[in-house]
């Protein structure tokens, strides 16, 4: 168990050097100067002035000593400047990870409630008309891009019968749970309609196979109720796979959410970024992917590790 242990956290550091390295090269050899982010569109481009901030950001040294020195100040916490607006990456970063980090959990939580008795259902009445149907309307959730399902999400339900609101961000703290949540429910299902379809998938394809093991057929001979045998004996087992893609849609969604983000106006982590990218803020550029990169990498050597609380089979082995 502590070499399991070890060798996953060697490989976390591994993985976590590997993604700030590549995330700074891919930012630092983007086409364009920084410099012009800085400098007004009239302000006259003097020379010596610019070559005056150059030096001053560091832009004219050799590539290893620019990432050494950027690595650095990242494990001290130090992400830089916002080159546009001179804010600290980190703030930016604290102030609007609470809005993805919400949108991106909910999305996952609503796709799993509905996933599970979806996949369960489908897996027990295999061939039958109730899967089909279910199996159908899987396949048609999965052909919808997330941004569609929110253009009518909105149209439904904001536009129409004007039940919540199409745009805008009400925080937890200052607008209560009810508040948060009539923002935050149209953008999150959006996200979870895709996410919903396959996870029920998933579900059920292990569930079928789970229900052909000895310790079912063992269970339905001792003559306990489908229901039980469904939920305590077949759901667990069955449930690895899920884990495992949960784990890394959440990681994928620190991410991923910027068009969500951009189409209902919401303040996080995606929105500053693809703002970012217009201005050639490349320190925010940096700062964001490195943010998010690390937390998916995290975040899957976690779900590893919750293997050996799930199944005693890997513990044993």
């Amino acid at each position: 168990m502590g070499r399991f242990i070890l060798s996953k956290l060697g490989r976390l550091v591994a993985t976590l050097f590997a993604v700030s390295l590549m995330t700074f090269m891919m930012t630092a050899l983007l086409p364009g100067d920084p410099v012009n982010a800085i400098l007004p569109p009239t302000a006259p481009r003097d020379e010596a002035f610019v070559a005056q901030v150059r030096e001053e950001l560091g832009l004219d040294d050799p590539l290893p000593v620019r990432y050494v020195t950027w690595l650095g100040n990242a494990v001290r916490g130090d992400l830089g400047r916002s080159l546009v607006d001179d804010r600290p990456v980190a703030t930016t970063i604290k102030e609007r990870l609470p809005v993805t980090a919400e949108l991106a959990f909910l999305a996952v939580g609503l796709a799993v409630l509905m996933a599970i008795p979806v996949g369960v259902i489908g897996a027990y009445k295999e061939g039958e008309t109730v899967d089909q149907v279910s199996s159908a309307g899987v396949q048609i959730a999965l052909s919808i891009p997330n941004f569609i399902a929110g253009l009518f999400l909105i149209w439904l339900l904001s536009v129409k019968l004007q039940l919540l609101p199409a745009t805008g961000w009400k925080r937890l703290s200052t607008d209560g749970l009810l508040g948060n949540l009539s923002t935050a429910i149209l953008p999150a299902s959006a996200l979870a309609l895709g996410q919903m379809a396959f996870f029920s998938r998933l579900i059920r394809s292990d569930m079928i196979q789970t229900l052909q093991e000895d310790f079912v057929l063992s269970a339905r001979a001792k003559g306990l109720s489908d229901r039980y045998i469904l939920l305590r004996h077949a759901l667990r087992p069955s449930s690895l796979s899920l884990v495992t893609i949960v784990g890394i849609n959440i990681g994928a969604l620190l991410g991923g959410t910027v068009v969500i983000e951009s189409l209902f106006a919401l303040p996080g982590l995606g929105f500053r970024l693809i703002n970012a990218i217009f201005q050639r803020d490349f320190l925010v550029i940096q700062g964001i992917t490195l943010f998010v990169a690390t937390a998916y990498v995290v975040i899957n050597t976690l779900v590893d590790m919750l293997y050996l609380v799930i199944d005693p089979r890997i513990r044993r082995g």
